[in-house]
């Protein structure tokens, strides 16, 4: 059994007049992302476009808005597009100012590596859109792509339109430029995209043949055509899946949304016995950093102390500090009071609730009072502490909430967070709560950093003053 991605590319090619599901402003760009990445996108692919028009356009604040938007509800792997032209400093001058900030930067660099004939074909009238258009990518303009893709420190998606574009990747690998696994999507044309090698099994024997050897992660998708009858092929080759409606619009089949697109892939993927992977474990496949690991290296950088304690919730931010190097320069002493004996000795006292505000502000006092007896040098100290009721293995009858306290030589507050029952599995709630643990600490060090704690509709954060 696999772990199979997907990846979804959700408002590219078409218009509105063929599916009116294709999202032109960012507020809808990032909620269509958003439902689809919930659907089981591990990764997401988006164009920004004139919202009144859907015309292309390279506006930075568009992009940004979407990043945002859409990295407050989720995690996916979020790459946006480039555009065509001569000057590879232009095509790529919205990427690097996207990966200024850390809330907007791009989770994967990009390349494509190849010259190509784009045209549209209607096998209906015998007629060709587009004719005279050529998409070109010089060998000097990928290198600039690749290069600038590492300096910004992602890896680069590797978009494979013929086996042209195969060969320079394999050139650009033998140079350095690249490095194993490599992640590759193979575009396949369909009727009505007519490039390229057909969508057929054929087809990408003829890929991987050419990759003997060499370590990758390869998607594949049909330009042009339905990819979901494809998906078994590409899935018995060791293989991913790309779909959505910039793909393919499917105005004839239903004018499918991207969500529904994804959830027959899940189907088809998990009838075949295999599993979808999730963001992070998507993260994990590719290579790349999980999504807190950047996060976590700034908590260590800094000069911040801290003392944690944490019962019912929170572990995994426990787990997730400790995993990254220089935990030794945060993290004085750990400490997991699960019993209600545990907890009172720590305390001093049996509280009156285990889980409440006025717990969580005591133990970030103690936690704080234990931190300057462990550390005397002048570095701030915090005592940090959660205490929470998460999903178990037998029904609760309460609320499913957390409160995370903190506490310094001037001030102990208090986050509070209640979250909708039976939405999530116990790993799920453990991962915004830690998250929003890790943010806490984070922000206590004067850090500008928050960590993806996807909330539903309904559910909000607290914040409680603590005399």
């Amino acid at each position: 059994m696999a772990k199979i991605m997907i990846e979804a590319a959700i408002n590219g090619n078409s218009d509105k007049a063929r599916n009116p599901h294709i999202a032109y402003s960012p507020e809808d760009i990032a909620n269509d992302a958003i439902a689809t990445c919930r659907a089981g996108a591990a990764a997401v692919h988006f164009h920004v476009r004139e919202p009144d028009t859907g015309e292309w356009v390279q506006d930075v604040g568009y992009y940004s808005e979407v990043f945002r938007r859409t990295r407050e509800q989720c995690n996916p792997i979020l790459w946006p597009t480039f555009p065509f032209g001569d000057d590879p400093v232009e095509r790529f001058a919205h990427f690097l100012e996207l990966a200024k900030d850390p809330a907007t930067k791009p989770d994967l660099g990009w390349a494509d590596p190849g010259s190509v004939n784009l045209v549209s074909y209607d096998a209906h009238t015998k007629t060709l859109s587009g004719g005279n258009f050529i998409y070109q990518n010089s060998y000097e303009a990928n290198r600039y792509f690749l290069e600038q893709s590492r300096a910004c420190g992602v890896r680069p998606t590797l978009q494979i339109f013929d086996p042209s574009f195969l060969r320079a990747v394999l050139v650009f690998l033998d140079q350095g430029l690249l490095t194993e696994p490599l992640l590759l999507k193979f575009y396949f044309g369909g009727p009505e995209l007519p490039f390229g090698l057909p969508p057929s099994l054929k087809s990408l024997e003829a890929y991987l043949d050419m990759l003997q050897g060499v370590r990758c992660n390869w998607f594949a998708a049909t330009l042009g055509g339905d990819n979901l009858p494809f998906i078994p092929q590409i899935i018995s080759l060791g293989g991913h899946v790309r779909l959505g409606l910039e793909d393919h619009h499917y105005a004839q089949e239903g004018q499918l949304t991207n969500p529904q697109l994804v959830e027959r892939a899940v189907a088809t993927i998990t009838a075949l016995g295999h599993e979808v992977a999730t963001p992070d474990e998507a993260r994990t496949i590719i290579g790349m950093a999980p999504v807190h690991t950047t996060s976590i290296a700034q908590i260590h950088a800094s000069s911040l102390r801290a003392m944690l304690v944490v019962t019912g919730g929170g572990t995994q931010a426990i787990a997730d500090l400790l995993a990254v190097p220089g935990a030794s320069r945060t993290v004085l002493e750990v400490l997991v009071p699960y019993s209600e004996a545990a907890l009172t000795a720590f305390l001093g006292a049996s509280p009156r609730q285990a889980v409440s505000v006025e717990t969580a502000a005591a133990l970030a006092q103690a936690a704080y009072k234990r931190a300057a007896v462990l550390h005397a040098a002048e570095d701030p100290l915090v005592g940090l502490a959660c205490t929470a009721t998460l999903a178990t293995d037998r029904p609760k009858k309460g609320a499913h909430r957390a409160h995370i306290g903190i506490s310094t030589a001037t001030e102990t507050r208090v986050y509070s967070c209640t979250l909708t029952k039976g939405a999530r599995d116990r790993q799920g709630e453990e991962r915004v709560v830690s998250n929003l643990l890790l943010t806490v600490l984070a922000q206590a060090g004067g850090l500008d950093v928050t960590l993806d704690s996807p909330l539903l509709a309904g559910e909000r954060i607290e914040e409680h003053n603590v005399e």
